[in-house]
């Protein structure tokens, strides 16, 4: 089963389609990150658009 990871990095907005195993290694690799990460629920933030930037990746 595939899904969608989505976000905000550096002023970007990003979204990644990944496989079940690369979902679980994303997760993995994030765990040190969140763990040390506020949480932001509710905060409403401005986003920049970026049109050069590239769309979706697939790993």
């Amino acid at each position: 089963m595939a899904s969608a990871a989505s976000s905000p990095f550096d002023g970007d907005d990003f979204e990644i389609d990944l496989s079940a195993a690369n979902a679980d290694g994303l997760r993995e690799a994030m765990k040190p990150y969140m763990s040390a990460a506020r949480g932001t629920t509710g905060r409403k933030r401005k986003t920049r658009r970026n049109a050069t930037k590239p769309g979706p990746f697939l790993l």
